[in-house]
């Protein structure tokens, strides 16, 4: 059985952060670099002073990010919450990974669904992306953090979907994605030294960074075995 990268990644990624974690509780007192917090002031107040920059830089970047085949499009949600804040890296964040991965979707669908069609082979016969169900299988995958964003725009560019049915579908299914790390990255700005970590708050964010991505793949699991318990009581 093959284990994708994006698998291992957020299998390395839970394990690291219940390990950061771990090691903040038991040798936090022993961890006090100030100048990364002071390194992290500095930087606040220089996007402070050249907002506008910084966020324009911000936009170009994650619009290549999305149009291109980049990996950790979402690690970008992250910077957005720590650099700008919560409501404009969320609303920022999620409108532009939507209309990059658009501009994707149409661009293979009109010019290089020859390419689509040979490096995606094996999963486009094994599942049928122009059956007219497409909304909720987009809605699904797009949910579904360990799929490589790209990967998802170029199969739905072989189906049958709409440009808007794929915009809305792509914009409602990142919403979740996009709020935790936007959310994870505001919170963690409010930093001021490694014992913040140990307040139930910030310990919360960490369980949430480390534990999320398994969410839907945890409630498809508890799905699948209550069919399984309901099934022969339907039958009896």
């Amino acid at each position: 059985m093959k284990v994708s990268v994006n698998v291992l990644f957020w299998i390395f990624m839970s394990v690291l952060c219940v390990v950061a974690t771990i090691a903040m509780i038991k040798f936090g007192h022993a961890l006090e670099p100030e100048w990364v917090f002071m390194k992290k002031r500095e930087l606040e107040h220089y996007v402070g002073q050249h907002k506008a920059l910084w966020f324009l830089s911000y936009v170009v970047i994650h619009l290549l990010f999305a149009f291109l085949p980049f990996p950790w499009l979402s690690s970008l949600s992250f910077v957005g919450g720590f650099l700008f804040g919560f409501s404009l890296a969320f609303f920022s964040s999620l409108v532009l990974s939507v209309l990059g991965g658009t501009a994707t979707f149409l661009v293979l669908r009109k010019f290089l669904s020859p390419f689509v069609q040979r490096h995606f082979y094996e999963v486009l016969k094994k599942v049928d992306f122009t059956a007219t169900q497409n909304f909720k299988l987009l809605l699904s995958m797009r949910m579904f953090p360990f799929l490589p964003f790209f990967t998802v725009t170029a199969l739905f560019s072989q189906s049958k979907i709409s440009p808007l049915h794929f915009f809305l579908g792509s914009l409602i299914g990142r919403s979740p994605i996009v709020f935790m790390y936007v959310w994870v990255g505001h919170e963690l700005k409010k930093l001021e030294n490694f014992q913040d970590l140990l307040k139930p708050d910030y310990f919360f964010v960490l369980l949430v960074l480390a534990f999320a991505p398994w969410v839907k793949s945890i409630v498809l699991h508890l799905k699948l075995q209550l069919k399984k318990i309901i099934s022969p009581m339907g039958k009896g």
